[in-house]
This record gives structure tokens, sequence and C-alpha cells, in this order.
């Protein structure tokens, strides 16, 4: 069983530890896309009789309306459009954008400026538009709940500052410039039109709160993935299943799990928001959570049956009708506003931070704000100098108007400062800064800390290596970028590094700076000759804070990152090696993480990872930020490709972790895996030759990593045997990266990811280009045959340039029914049809248009079976 993905434990938020115990953290924000109804959300939402007639006197009155309330009240927010550069749009579009600014303008109530990028582009043809939070916040003065995402706009209402930046926008939404049926007058669409009003309204819906960090795949849910690092959006706090229980209390309903998902889908998830539900006669709205998970449209909108055409609640449903109007935010909306945090009071207060200055008083201030007045004498300060938050006392403030201050008088001792503030407004709300303090109600210590006198605490680096050998032609080398951070600040870093043990000049390392947290860049310069082969280099980073005492810190902590200089051989045109008999074999190649070895049990040398292979430490995945490491084998003999046999041979055994069900190389999802790789740049950057692969890759490595046999961790004990040593053929021209002539290096790689590993890889009788018979090819021990599918498919074009799939399958048994599952590189499902079918052939066009560019698996399944192909969209 694959064990769930952990976040990168270094990471910038991560910093916190060393200074105090509650640090602002933010991260890039996400969108939710919706689309035209599919067909069976058409079904639930079908315009009643007379619907057009009875929309037009309800805008005439709905205008008389307005027109009074805007002679007796103002906006009580600003709210600011901004529109794509390049973009085209007509002053009739542009005012239906600000038309649904104003609307939620005059509903809700913000000190600091809400600013939106609209964004008029050509989308997938199903698309109406999408719209998400520009960036999430967590831990702000003015927060209600501790380690919490708040999308931006709710965070700076509640903090009542500006946190991102007067530049930076707080919404992104994006709508269909390429659609020729919107409406964008005042009055009513016709029922081919879908009104442009109502989609903007609801867009700008999800950027200002009615979103999450809910996903799931085909077999788990779960909250608080990627980039969200553990932790609940606002929204999700609110979400309860019938029973009543959150489904983010993990202590309940495990998260990352199959229970999870069951509740995702079950159909019966509810707003445990009291306003809410007190404006909705007392019952819990009900959200969307339909059997299938739909991505973007699943658990962020209220129930599709329940709020139909016409009812005040029905702006936020997964879909709209064209020629229905939904141009009111309605009760349930407003109310579930007002619990996430557009109604509510703050403590306001800039945290102090680590001083080495002894000499002077420390004053600590705080402003508090409110919707609803505060409560006399409720606004405390608590403060303790021991070692335990419990010991915190109140201290006596002064208060001027909405400010509240305290002076803690200078002393010549150091001192360790743990404090809170407290208060409480007149509609019941306990405020704190920071949020929950001093103890959250899940158990952990909310408080600032800070210390005053000497500073002893050296700067943390963030920093992962990734040279491990360079050419001796390479004259600049770039690091890797990195941060690092201080309680007071950096005062300088730089590269110290020796080559062949040789002290060099130290690069001084570029920077910017934000806070206390530095970004480095930097880079090695050599000369074109100052290298030969096998020269050394070793480097670390070095940081110094701005105490007197220059505090500092190495990376790596002791010891140095080190990186190989590699010389090329001339081209060849075969290159053959049994590793038996050739003494220079070891140094033919550059090797990381191999060795030319021999196996216990096995009677010949081969080219063997280390058995087994180390879980993955060194770089990072973009896509979830954990860490994996690359072990290669590279030949420094670069091959002249012919155009007749191109091929390369070898005998192989691979007991690496297998991929998740379905995952398709290179899917993250497809876990460790094993590839051979050629590059015609001299390494600067490499291709597949094939796809990689797997245990999965043979019925008998399958079956030894499946044995059951792994430790508590899921890493497999089962040790390599010559019984399992299978041929392997490569033809280096199939990709098409490459043609006869080319001067190619080859590389064997195994990518090994942070959470389960095996014995590895053995690699044996090398044939690149020789003849066919000259190397020992060993005849394998049939232990199984693997299976044969009882269905055969053809996809065309693929990749496609259009999103559009021509499907021709084949079975071996007449069959009634056939199921279309197409899921993305995440598991998550993205296309399913149902079709009836009779006989053995099944002939379908699907169109994928809609979706982004990248890998897709295909799932076709029948009565009697099911086949999954990769299929690649490239528009």
């Amino acid at each position: 069983m694959r064990k769930l993905l952990l976040a990168t434990l270094i990471t910038m938020g991560s910093f916190a530890a060393f200074t105090q115990k509650i640090k602002i953290e933010s991260i890039p924000g996400t969108q939710i896309v919706d689309y035209a109804p599919t067909p069976e959300q058409a079904k639930e939402r079908v315009l009643p009789m007379g619907y057009t007639e009875m929309m037009k006197a309800k805008l005439e009155a709905d205008k008389k309306i307005a027109a009074n309330i805007r002679k007796s009240s103002t906006q009580t927010a600003n709210f600011q459009v901004f529109y794509e550069q390049g973009s085209n749009l007509s002053a009739e579009v542009k005012s239906v954008f600000e038309r649904a600014a104003a609307t939620w303008a005059n509903a809700l109530n913000s000190d600091v400026p809400i600013k939106i990028l609209v964004r008029w582009r050509s989308l997938a043809s199903g698309v109406l538009g999408s719209a998400g939070a520009s960036t999430y916040y967590r831990n702000f003065p003015g927060a209600a709940k501790a380690g919490t995402w708040y999308p931006i706009a709710l965070a700076e209402k509640m903090a009542r500052k500006d946190l991102n930046g007067t530049d930076q926008p707080d919404i992104v939404a994006t709508f269909n410039s390429d659609r020729t049926d919107w409406y964008t007058g005042e009055s009513t669409p016709t029922r081919l039109q879908y009104d442009l009003y109502s989609v903007v309204l609801h867009e700008y819906g999800h950027g200002l709160g009615f979103i999450g960090t809910f996903g799931a795949s085909d077999t788990v849910a779960g909250w608080g993935s990627g980039s969200f690092v553990g932790s609940a959006g606002i929204f999700d706090n609110f979400i309860v299943n019938s029973t009543g229980v959150s489904l983010i209390d993990s202590t309940t309903i495990e998260n990352f799990s199959a229970a999870l998902r069951k509740e995702v889908v079950g159909g019966k998830l509810f707003l445990n928001s009291p306003s809410a539900t007190k404006a909705n006669a007392n019952k819990q709205a009900k959200l969307y959570a339909p059997t299938t998970y739909s991505a973007g449209s699943s658990i962020y909108h209220v129930d599709q049956a329940t709020y139909r055409i016409g009812d005040p609640n029905a702006l936020m449903t997964p879909s709209i009708a064209a020629g229905e109007l939904t141009r009111e935010i309605g009760p349930i909306v407003l109310n579930l506003f007002a619990d996430l945090g557009w109604i509510s009071s703050s403590i306001t207060h800039d945290p102090l931070t680590d001083n080495e200055d002894t000499s002077k008083d420390y004053i600590f201030t705080a402003k508090v704000l409110g919707d609803t007045a505060i409560k006399d004498g409720s606004v405390k300060l608590y403060m303790t100098t021991t070692n335990s938050i419990a010991d915190a006392k109140e201290v006596p403030l002064t208060k001027a108007g909405n400010q509240y201050s305290y002076t803690l008088p200078k002393s010549t001792e150091r001192r360790k400062i743990s404090y809170y503030w407290q208060g409480e407004d007149l509609a019941g709300r306990k405020l704190a800064t920071p949020a929950e303090a001093p103890l959250s109600p899940k158990g952990f210590a909310n408080y600032y800390q800070f210390t005053i006198g000497a500073d002893t605490v050296k700067p943390v680096i963030s920093y992962t290596n990734n040279i491990f050998s360079i050419y001796n032609t390479d004259t600049e080398i770039n690091l890797p970028e990195g941060q690092a951070y201080d309680n007071i600040g950096i005062d300088s870093a730089y590269v110290e590094y020796y080559i062949n043990d040789v002290k060099q000049t130290p690069i001084i390392l570029t920077y910017t700076t934000n806070d206390k947290t530095i970004t480095f860049n930097g880079s090695f310069k050599f000369t074109s000759t100052q290298f030969k082969g096998n020269d050394v280099v070793k480097y670390r980073i070095v940081v110094k804070d701005k105490a007197k005492a220059k505090n500092t810190r190495f990376s790596p902590e002791t010891g140095f990152y080190e990186f190989k200089v590699l010389k090329l051989f001339p081209a060849v045109n075969t290159y053959i090696n049994n590793f038996d008999t050739s003494p220079a074999a070891p140094d033919d190649f550059y090797l990381k993480g191999f060795t030319f070895s021999k196996p216990t049990n096995f009677t010949s040398i081969a080219l063997n990872s280390d058995h087994p292979y180390k879980n993955g430490s060194e770089e990072t995945f973009e896509v979830d930020g954990n860490l994996f490491t690359n072990y290669i084998a590279q030949l420094l003999k670069p091959i002249t490709l012919r155009s007749d046999t191109a091929k390369i041979y070898f005998d192989e055994i691979v007991l690496v972790e297998p991929g998740a069900d379905g995952a398709v190389f290179p899917d993250r999802d497809f876990f460790d895996y094993v590839v051979v790789e050629g590059s015609k740049d001299n390494g600067k950057t490499w291709q597949w030759f094939q796809s990689g692969w797997d245990s999965n890759d043979d019925p008998d490595w399958k079956k030894a990593w499946a044995s059951l046999n792994l430790d508590k961790d899921q890493n497999s004990k089962v040790v390599g045997t010559p019984s399992l040593f299978r041929k392997r053929e490569i033809d280096m021209l199939t990709s098409g990266d490459f043609k006869a002539g080319d001067k190619v290096l080859v590389r064997f790689r195994l990518l090994a990811d942070p959470l389960a590993y095996g014995w590895g890889w053995t690699v044996d009788n090398l044939n690149i280009q020789g003849p066919s018979g000259k190397a020992v090819i060993v005849t394998p021990t049939v232990l199984g045959n693997e299976p044969t599918s009882t269905i055969e498919v053809t996809i065309s074009p693929n990749p496609s340039p259009n999103g559009e799939y021509k499907l021709k399958a084949s079975f071996a048994k007449a069959t009634k029914s056939v199921t279309i599952n197409v899921v993305n590189i995440f598991g998550v499902s993205v296309f399913n049809e149902q079709h009836t079918n009779s006989g053995n052939e099944f002939n379908h066009t699907i169109n994928l248009a809609n979706l982004s560019n990248g890998y897709y698996l295909l799932k076709l399944q029948t009565e009697h079976g099911m086949i999954n192909k990769k299929i690649v969209l490239a528009k």
C-alpha cells in the first residue's frame, strides 16, 4: 500500500520555529473552473414556463428598489476592477464586470480595496469562466482561526491592512472570450444565451471565499494537500456531513482516506454556518457532492437539485442554464460570508522581533477594529518571561481611542518575552492575536515570542544541492536558488569552495530580502582550460547574521557538497561490455548511486544500483514539494547513431517501487522508475529514448515486489536473483528526439521518491549498436506469463492537437456497455461517458479540448475487462 505524499519539511514556513511561535505565511492561489452544464445538470436546470416574462417584471421592480437604495446608501467596500493587458473588451462587457463588482461592494464591508484582475481569454469550448483568490494567507494578526488559510481579500478585511501589495490583484477571474452566446445587457437573455452578469457574480463569489482546500482521486479524498501544507481553508471549517461531523475533524474521519472520499461523494454535505442556517429557515444549507467527484465543482458550490432556477440561493450552484438569471447573492452566501469573517472584529498588531538592544524601552501597541463595537475593558495583553505561556500575566494598558499600548521598561538582562492579546466584541466574538491564543482548540500553543539581548541564534538555510558532475569544458555553473532566514536579519552570504582541495576565492552571492528572509543566487565561473578529467570541486554555502557575534550557519552543516569534473571520450559507433573482463569499464562511466559489483548469489559483475537504493532526498518535485534523488550511470563515450539499427540491448532486473494503479510515466503517481536517456548537447539536456518503467513492467518483478515481503514502512525486502533477469531492447530513434548521425551520450537513471524503496536495478551485457550476438544474453527462467487483454484499442490522433480522439476498439466477446474514463496526472477523473453497445466493435470520438495540455490516462471498460491507454493533449 502506497503511503501518502508528505510536504517537504524544509520550507520557508518552517523558519517560524526558530523565531516565534507564529509567522505570517502566504501561498499562491488556485482557481475553480466553471463549465457549461453537462447533460445531467441540464436535466436539473430547465427554465420553467413563463420564466423569462416573470424575470422581466422582477427586474423592473428591482430597478425601482435599487434606485431608492442608491439615494440612501453608499458602497461599504471598494472593489477595483482591472483588465489584463491586451484585452479588447467593449464598454458593454466592461460594464458587466463593474456592475457585478458593485453588487458585491454593496454587500460586503472592508477597509482595504479589493482588487480584481479580469482576463478575457480564449478558453475551451465548454468553459464559461474561472476564478479564485490570487493568494492565501494564514496566521496574520486579525485571523480568527490559527493555522487556517484565508483568501487574500478576506484576510485583508480581517487584518485591516493590505497584505500582498497594492499592485497585486486579490482575485483573478477569467472568462471565455470565444463564446458567442454571452448576454451582456441588463434585461433578460434568450433561452440560447448565457447571462454574463450572473456568471461574473458567481465567479467573484469564489474569489471572495466560496473556495477551499479539498481534493479527491479515484480512491481517497483529502484537505490541505499540495501547497496548502496540511492546513484547511476557512470555508472548509464549516463543512459537515449529515450527522454533523466536521469533514476536517481528522480524529473522526482520517484525512487522505477512502472514508473521507466516501463523504465527499456521498451527496450529504452541509454548511454548519449558524448565520446561514438561521437565514435558511433553520436548515443547514446543502452543498454539491455528486457521486462522481468533479474537481472544481464538487463541494465548493451549493447543491444543484436543492437550489433550482429562481431560488434566491441559486447563484453558487455548479451550473447555469441558458436563459437563467442569478443576479442576487442570496441569504445563504451572504450569511455564510459573515461567519467566514466578512463581519468580524480584529486585534491588529505588528509582532515584536528579536533585538540585541537592551538600552531602550519596548512598546507594545495594538488597534482594535470591528464591525461590532468592542466590549469595554475586554482588551488585555498577557506576558511572561518564563518558558511557560501558562505563566503569562495581564499587564496594564494605556488606551487612546481604539489603540492600546504597554511599555516594557529597559533592562540589562537578556529576556525572552512571550505574549498575546485578547478581547471581545458586543456580538460575543472572542478575539485573540495571534488567533486562538494562547492555546488553540487543537491543543497547540499559539503566542508571540521574541528575545531582547545578545543574539546566539544562527541563521537557517534552505538549500538543496543538485550539482553532482560537470564537464571539463564548462565555464559557468549556476547554483540552485536558495533561501536563508535569521531572527534579526542576514549580514552576508557567500560560497566557500575548493578545487582538488586547493582553496579558491569565495563567491559572493546576490540576494533579495523580504523581511528577514533572503533569496540568494550565484554561479561558479571557470576558465576553459582550468579542469582535467576526474578533478573534484567541493563547496559549501556560508551565511552570517547581523548579530554582534556574527552567528554563522553552513550548508551542509558539516563537510561539503562535492561534484566531479567529467571528460568525454571521442565518439564511437558501438559500445559492448559485459563488465566482467574489461578493466577500463569504470573509466568509461560516471557513476552516482551505482557500482560495478557482483551482488550476493550472482556469478558475474554487472552495473548495479545500491542494493537497496535510498529514498529521494536531494531535489524537489515542483508538483507537490516532495524530495527525489536521481541515481545515474552515464557512459562517457558518445555514440554516433546509425540509420539502420540504432539499438541498445541489455539484461536487467528492476525491483523498484511500482506506481499507483493506472499511473502513466512520467506522472507523479508513477513513483520510482528506471529510464534510459540520451543527450545530443553534451549532457546539458536529456530526453527519454522510451518511457520509463518500474517493477510492474514484468509479471515476475511485480510478483516479487507484491509478495508482501515489506517492512513497516512499506519498503520491499525482496532480493534480486539471476532468475529475474530479462532482456531489454531500446530503439534510440523511436522517440523522434534523435536522428541518424547525432552524437549522443547515453545514461541509465533510477529516480527514487521519498517514501518507499526496494532492491533496485542491475544492468548486464550492455550492447549499444553492436551485432546482436556479441553481448552475452541470459535466457531467463520464465515463472509466469503476463496476462493479455481481451480488448484492443487504437486511438488517433495521439497526441491530439485539438482535443479530439477517435477510439476504435475490438472485443474478444460481444459487449453491451462501454465506459470511457479519463484521469489526469493526479489520478482525478476529468472525463467520463457511458455507452450502450452491441457486438464486438466500438467506435467513438471524444473531445477533451477543455483540458490543459499534458499526459492523461484513458480507461476503457466493459463488462468483460478494462484496458488503459496513455493519451497526450498538445494543443
